[in-house]
């Protein structure tokens, strides 16, 4: 990494809830195609988001069996203890209880959407 003073960078944060789901959907979305472009083997951080996203998709089937709901209602409370503990306002915590399901489910939507286009 080259480390220059003078350099400024500027983070544009996504003013919606929308548009977050489009940047990480997009994420997920190249992310196989650049991983078959370089020859790198996808690693089990790059597949939970959209293991995640075919769960949710098998929900249904809670009806039949209530402890298919366990990962979810685990996933959400995971949720709600690191929303909760990060250091800022309360307003804040909030949003990032909304935000994390997003950021995974638009990846993982992506990701299974960009292995689709390679096979």
């Amino acid at each position: 990494m080259l480390m220059i003073p003078e350099m400024v960078s500027t983070y544009y944060v996504r003013d919606s809830i929308g548009k977050l789901f489009k940047q990480y959907f997009n994420y997920g979305l190249y992310k196989p195609l650049v991983l078959w472009k370089i020859g790198a083997v996808v690693s089990f951080r790059h597949l939970v988001p959209a293991l995640f996203v075919l769960y949710l998709v098998t929900l249904p089937l809670s009806v039949l069996n209530w402890w298919w709901l366990i990962p979810l209602i685990v996933y959400f409370l995971v949720d709600l203890i690191y929303s909760l503990s990060i250091k800022a306002t309360f307003q804040t915590k909030i949003i990032s209880f909304v935000v994390f399901p997003v950021i995974h489910i638009a990846y993982g939507l992506g990701f299974i959407f960009g292995i689709s286009k390679l096979i």
